[in-house]
């Protein structure tokens, strides 16, 4: 359709999507939400510092805005790192070209009652990087991503993510 500019406040939003679908195919998990965005994991072949209590998998997530994650549970207190790989435009328009003036915004949520608790936001480049979280206790996390300034309203799946995370 065209070009939109995020509401000033989204970013401090906290993440409200709702799971429309969850697909598991033998260790593969697909998530689909109620704004079109996907998440897909796998298990990561990595064993950390922790030995085999640790873990890790590896996503990817179509989206246009932000996504979120699976939820996983750490054994462990320790370190969470969400590496991110380039942010991909896959619609082939520029709206969705995630720029230079674009920062990538990820935040570690425990899950909690009434409500999640945030670990905090760290921001990485278009480019990619690797947010981390230290003396993280052992819970049960998800984390939620999203890009700041445009983009293309016409395409809620506009733009891909992979990455892998790791934790205790």
């Amino acid at each position: 359709m065209g070009l939109a500019i995020a509401p000033a406040g989204a970013a401090e939003d906290v993440p409200s999507l709702k799971k429309v679908s969850v697909v598991k195919d033998e260790a593969k998990e697909t998530i689909t939400y109620d704004n079109g965005s996907t998440f897909t994991s796998v298990p990561a072949a990595e064993v950390g510092v922790y030995g085999a209590l640790a873990g890790s998998f590896d996503w990817t997530a179509d989206f246009q805005i932000g996504f979120e994650s699976r939820t996983y549970t750490a054994v462990n207190s320790g370190t969470h790192k969400v590496k991110i790989n380039a942010i991909q435009n896959t619609s082939g328009r520029s709206p969705a070209n995630c720029t230079s003036s674009q920062a990538v915004q990820v935040t570690l949520y425990r899950e909690d009652f009434p409500t999640d608790t945030s670990l905090g936001m760290k921001t990485l480049p278009c480019s990619g990087g690797t947010a981390s979280w230290s003396g993280a206790p052992a819970d049960t996390y998800y984390f939620y991503v999203r890009v700041t300034g445009n983009y293309d309203s016409a395409d809620l799946t506009s733009r891909r993510a992979t990455g892998t995370t790791t934790y205790p």
